[in-house]
């Protein structure tokens, strides 16, 4: 049988006019004189930027809008997604600082600021080191003040080193820590250890969707899913932002006493009311739930 014919890209490139007119013709409500907007954000967000905000409000079969669809309902459900990540970055923030806080305060001061080059500390250390070497790598200014001022040890120590990381890294390295070390931590944010690292991988796939402006209102996140547990039954599909939600509440809770995040989170999807709460895994009635009081 002979192979199929490449499949080749054809399709041009078109002006933000242009593109105002093939949203015309896909069935958007675009008054004559909002065009110049859409013209304008169009020029400074970008057409394929906003496809995947058009294609929730189109039919999936014919790819057409929905009768009485206008630019400013993708708009909103744009502006509402780029709010949702600036606030979940604002919390997983204070989750990933927290997190490098609690490995030096539960760890360094009792075995020193070096223990990190002790074997002894983890289940894995041969991964660890290569994994070490190659953060200490970093153009990081807690690494290179290290470097400019010491010889020895070769490494700086764990709160330079934290300083450095990424919450990817530094949740692996809690992940790698023996069990008697990855408690101490837990004991900090008030939960299992097992469930810890399961939800900090979890929130750093969050945390770089939101770092890298992709979607994350409506979007399927299966890579990191945070591990069940009976103490929080209001987690449903595990694989959408609801769930994300629910972890960001209850650490911050923990963390932050008091701290207003999930009213901020209510707050911004009331004021969102084109979104459907549903599409992002939130139950019917989450918000009179005790959970979200």
């Amino acid at each position: 049988m002979p192979p199929s014919p490449p499949r080749r890209y054809s399709k041009p490139a078109l002006t933000p006019v242009d593109l105002v007119v093939h949203l015309q013709n896909k069935g958007l409500n675009v008054p004559v004189a909002e065009v110049p907007n859409v013209v304008r954000v169009l020029e400074t967000v970008g057409y394929y930027r906003l496809l995947i905000y058009c294609r929730a409000l189109q039919d999936p079969a014919t790819k057409t809008f929905r009768l009485g669809t206008t630019f400013a309902n993708v708009v909103d459900l744009y502006t509402f997604d780029r709010k949702l990540r600036l606030l979940c970055l604002d919390a997983i923030e204070r989750i990933e600082v927290a997190l490098k806080a609690s490995i030096n305060n539960r760890i360094a001061v009792a075995d020193g600021p070096h223990f990190h080059m002790d074997a002894q500390y983890f289940k894995r250390y041969a991964s660890y080191h290569s994994f070490l070497t190659n953060a200490l790598k970093a153009q990081h200014q807690s690494i290179r003040h290290f470097n400019d001022n010491y010889d020895e040890p070769e490494v700086p120590p764990i709160w330079s080193l934290t300083e450095a990381l990424s919450f990817g890294k530094v949740s692996r390295l809690f992940a790698d820590l023996k069990l008697p070390k990855r408690k101490l931590i837990a004991h900090d944010f008030g939960w299992d250890e097992r469930l810890l690292v399961s939800w900090f991988r979890c929130l750093t796939e969050l945390r770089n969707r939101c770092a890298h402006h992709d979607r994350v209102w409506n979007a399927r996140m299966l890579a990191n899913m945070p591990s069940r547990s009976k103490k929080l039954r209001e987690m449903a599909e595990q694989d959408r932002f609801y769930a994300r939600a629910i972890l960001i509440t209850v650490l911050l809770r923990h963390i932050e006493p008091g701290d207003g995040w999930r009213n901020q989170l209510k707050g911004l999807i009331a004021a969102h009311t084109f979104v459907d709460p549903a599409s992002m895994g939130f139950p019917s009635g989450w918000d009179s739930m005790p959970f979200w009081a």
